[in-house]
């Protein structure tokens, strides 16, 4: 994750993209096509994330950074009924087989996350 290792669950991330983009929930929801209660309910965590797709209309929308798109879609993930693998990282992992071979290797070797984390201070 990062941005300062988001404390948020994704619907106070989300309420607080949206407010920073200045957009009131009705005016969001109306340009993605999804209903303000809808929205409201994301927000409020009611409901997990969306689709994918409505996910890549809020982060178009939103105009979110590079940064801000990791933690909005791991946050995402984490809202599903079992754990996913957000959806940028699945896209990359689906067309890189060098990137899934890396995974595999790491994963028989008995690598851990601070293992991983070594890597990427590397």
């Amino acid at each position: 994750m990062t941005e300062a290792d988001v404390t948020m669950t994704f619907g106070e991330y989300l309420r607080t993209l949206r407010m920073k983009a200045g957009y009131k929930a009705s005016a969001l929801a109306a340009e993605i096509g999804v209903s303000k209660a809808y929205l409201s309910e994301i927000e409020r965590n009611a409901k997990g994330a969306p689709s994918d797709e409505v996910l890549m209309m809020l982060a178009e929308k939103l105009k979110l950074t590079k940064a801000q798109s990791a933690v909005f879609y791991d946050l995402a993930a984490e809202t599903k009924f079992r754990r996913t693998v957000p959806m940028d990282i699945e896209a990359f992992l689906l067309n890189d087989a060098n990137a899934v071979k890396f995974l595999r290797k790491a994963k028989e070797s008995g690598m851990k996350g601070k293992d991983l984390m070594k890597l990427l201070k590397a």
